[in-house]
């Protein structure tokens, strides 16, 4: 457990601390800068990245500190110099002020989701321990452990990963340079540090929606009603870390809330510093996933569209405040934005229709997605949100973004063509992230709906929620949230929890204890600067990432991969290593790479996978003597001499 709190604390820490004061020096003050922190974190890391090595010839904790320095300088330096031009616009309306008690509840009901969510997820993994294993798994911890190890943090610089020949290659990398800042501090397990940032990401949607309800005008009981069902929905968090696991968008969707957040406030307060922490919260959410930019963009423009109607008018101050934050985060941000959209247009995400239109629909609304059974009490309590849904004209937008993305969540599944492909591609046309997306804006649906419960049973008493003292309004609250945590079984706990032990314990086996096993063995027996030939379709990529011992493929391949993406030598080496006897080209390349150990596992990324062309029969080379075997794994030796009679 000592391991599992450090990684916690550090983590919490480093999320919290930079962006914090960054927030707080450019004039951000309570739930906002709260709620911004983590983002604003991430924005620091997405414009120093790409510094820190050049300048200090590795990326570590001292260039974050030295980086949060500078940003948390420039804001202070920014209010300063224009402390005379301040006020708020005139689309901004009065904020209602919360009493003590009011913060209090909704931080415990912040608190409460961030102990859900690490508990969902601990459980799920035998205390954050488990090796996640799917796809996508391998790539994320060997880059944390690539910018671990060799201090390189620039988003070019994960070509190392597995597409070595890509001169072009960038990644948003954000998630991982956190990651690697404190598997450094704390040498804990890497499986630990990557659970934990996904343990986190219901409290991180907790704080950000409780920061949105806030700065939108919302009631303290809304936000602490959202920020309690944020914890709830299996669509999101903990679909997401099943699915993929695609921890980067799934932490830059946990920040959305806070990135809007941050945009009413800044546009509410006339303050050019709060021009740069809205900029460097753009590029925090670029630097996670630049799709989910362009969902805040969607959410955001709903946001405007109801502000200028509702005031009749665009102010020249606000359209101003936005291009200004534009054109600063658009330095970082562009390159991004454009990299990822080149990549989402190539064609190559093509997924099977999963279901009829209407299917769709029930799938979605009733909260049954992929799953045996809808999650009814979330359905009820957003029922009841939308029979009082006149008392949340504050956030109808955010309802209508959630909206936006059913729909495309519907196309995705159901449909196919150029136009499908056009609006769906830059999130990978994938139905699991469109479900994802539209759980904010069920969150605070639901959280309404609590509040409607409680205004209910206020309204049985024969009195207006106003009307009642402080303890009758806690007692009323406490038997709403009680009563629906008997009914949901303890907010759906266990579904969740079984949600996510499918993608470590219950699924296709990827790497097993006994492939572990093997893979510790690597470690005493593989040179430093040696490589290790392996099968990219099985889960031998993760040796990188637990014992810091270099495969020739760091990743998953599903088919022959491209020369210009992993070089023809890795291309000859996956499909015809096994030719080492007789193809003096194969030995050369094994010789010039230093690759002196080969290791065969048994399970696969994918179970529509098998063994690479170039993996196959190895008991039958002369070249390669095995040196260790068990139930699943098999290592060999590499004596090219063998092979020649030497």
């Amino acid at each position: 457990m000592s391991a599992q709190l450090g990684v916690f604390s550090v983590l919490v820490v480093l999320l919290m601390a930079p962006g914090l004061a960054v927030g707080l020096a450019s004039g951000l003050r309570g739930w906002t800068a709260a709620a911004a922190a983590p983002l604003l974190t991430f924005g620091v890391i997405a414009v120093s990245a790409s510094v820190v090595p050049a300048v200090l010839g590795r990326w570590s904790i001292w260039g974050l500190l030295i980086a949060t320095a500078v940003a948390a300088l420039a804001g202070l330096g920014v209010r300063l110099a224009t402390r005379r031009w301040t006020g708020r616009t005139p689309a901004a309306g009065p904020l209602v002020p919360w009493t003590r008690w009011q913060h209090a509840g909704v931080a415990a009901a912040v608190l409460a989701t961030t102990a859900l969510g690490l508990v969902v997820t601990a459980r799920a993994t035998h205390m954050l321990t488990d090796v996640h294993q799917f796809w996508d798994a391998s790539f994320h911890a060997n880059s944390v452990r690539f910018i671990e190890e060799t201090g390189q943090s620039q988003p070019s610089a994960l070509r190392a990963i597995n597409d070595q020949a890509n001169a072009g290659f960038t990644y948003p990398n954000g998630f991982h340079v956190l990651g690697a800042t404190v598997l450094g501090l704390t040498g804990a397990a890497i499986t630990i540090v990557l659970n934990t940032q996904a343990a986190l990401l219901a409290g991180l949607l907790a704080l950000g929606v409780a920061g949105l309800v806030r700065a939108a005008g919302g009631r303290p009981l809304l936000a602490g009603g959202s920020a309690l069902a944020a914890g709830m929905f299996s669509a999101f968090p903990y679909d997401l870390e099943f699915f993929g696991p695609i921890w980067p968008f799934a932490t830059g969707l946990a920040l959305m809330p806070a990135l809007l957040a941050l945009l009413i406030h800044s546009l509410d307060h006339v303050r050019p510093a709060l021009v740069v922490t809205a900029a460097l919260g753009i590029c925090g959410l670029v630097t996670l996933h630049p799709s989910v930019t362009l969902a805040a963009v969607i959410f955001g423009v709903c946001y405007l569209v109801q502000r200028w109607v509702t005031a009749r008018r665009v102010p020249l101050v606000e359209a101003g405040l936005l291009i200004a934050a534009g054109v600063v985060s658009s330095v970082y941000a562009v390159p991004q934005l454009l990299g990822m959209a080149s990549t989402a247009q190539s064609g190559t995400f093509e997924w099977p229709l999963h279901d009829n239109a209407a299917d769709s629909l029930g799938q979605l609304f009733f909260l049954g997605h992929e799953a045996a059974r809808p999650q009814w009490w979330l359905v009820a309590a957003m029922v009841l949100g939308l029979v009082g849904v006149r008392r949340l004209k504050p956030m109808y937008w955010w309802l209508a973004g959630g909206l936006v993305f059913s729909g495309l969540f519907v196309m995705t599944t159901s449909y196919k063509g150029p136009l499908v492909a056009a609006l769906t591609g830059f999130w990978w046309n994938d139905r699991w992230r469109f479900a994802a997306l539209v759980v904010p804006a069920m969150v605070v649906l639901a959280g309404h709906g609590l509040v409607v419960a409680r205004d209910g049973l206020a309204t049985l008493l024969r009195r207006r929620p106003e009307q009642l003292a402080v303890w009758q309004r806690l007692v009323a609250t406490g038997l709403v949230v009680g009563l629906f945590f008997v009914l949901s079984n303890a907010f759906y706990q266990g579904r969740n929890v079984q949600r996510i032990i499918g993608a470590y314990n219950g699924g296709y086996p990827t790497v097993t204890k006994a492939e572990q096993e093997g893979i510790d063995k690597l470690a005493t027996i593989v040179g430093e600067n040696d490589l290790v030939m392996n099968d990219p379709r099985d889960g031998s990529a993760w040796m990188w990432a637990l014992d810091d011992v270099h495969p020739v493929f760091g990743h998953v391949l599903g088919e022959t991969p491209p020369a210009k993406s992993v070089g023809e030598d890795r291309v000859a080496l996956f499909t015809r290593f096994n030719k080492i006897d007789t193809d003096p080209q194969i030995r050369s390349i094994v010789e010039k790479m230093r690759i002196t150990y080969v290791y065969e596992g048994w399970g696969f990324a994918a179970p529509f996978l098998t063994r690479a062309p170039g993996m196959t029969d190895l008991d039958q080379v002369k070249a390669l003597e095995p040196v260790f075997s068990n139930e699943h794994v098999k290592i060999y030796r590499v004596d090219v001499g063998a092979s020649q009679g030497r």
